[in-house]
C-alpha cells in the first residue's frame, strides 16, 4: 500500500513538472531504445527546462506508436560511442527506482551534437565521455 502511494505521488509530481516546464529544444525522428526493450522510431524528444526549484525534464513521445516516456532527476550521458550519431543516457539510481540505460540514435551527427549541447546548457548535465575541467 505504501508503494502504491509513492507511485501515485511520483506520477502527480511528474505531471506537475511536465506542465510547468518550458520546452527549449525539440528533436524529431529520434530512435529510442529503453534498455533491452524494442526500439521506437520517429520519436519526438523535448528538453524542457524547469522553473526553480523544479528540475528540467526530458520527454520522449510518438503518438502513432503509443509511446511516451520521460526522465526527471539525475543522469549522465555518453556521446562517444561506436556510431557517431548515437547517445546513451545512464542513470545513477537517484530517481527512486533503477532504470536501464536509454540508447538514442539521431538522423545526423550534427543533431546529436546539438542535443549534447542542449543537455549540458539547459539541464546542467555532465557528459561522461568529456574530460572534467
Amino acid at each position: 500500500m505504501l508503494e502504491e502511494y509513492r507511485q501515485a505521488q511520483r506520477i502527480r509530481i511528474s505531471r506537475k513538472l511536465v506542465n510547468k516546464a518550458m520546452t527549449f529544444v525539440q528533436f524529431k525522428k529520434v530512435e529510442v531504445q529503453d534498455g533491452s526493450g524494442p526500439p521506437f522510431k520517429d520519436v519526438t524528444m523535448e528538453i524542457r527546462k524547469g522553473t526553480l526549484p523544479d528540475p528540467g525534464i526530458v520527454l520522449f513521445y510518438n503518438e502513432a506508436a503509443n509511446f511516451k516516456d520521460f526522465i526527471v532527476g539525475s543522469f549522465i550521458f555518453n556521446d562517444k560511442l561506436t556510431c557517431d550519431n548515437q547517445l546513451k543516457i545512464m542513470f545513477d539510481g537517484e530517481e527512486g527506482r533503477r532504470r536501464q540505460d536509454i540508447n538514442l540514435t539521431f538522423a545526423t551527427t550534427m543533431l546529436k551534437d546539438e542535443c549534447v549541447a542542449s543537455l549540458i546548457n539547459y539541464l546542467d548535465l555532465s557528459n561522461r565521455s568529456s574530460p572534467l575541467p
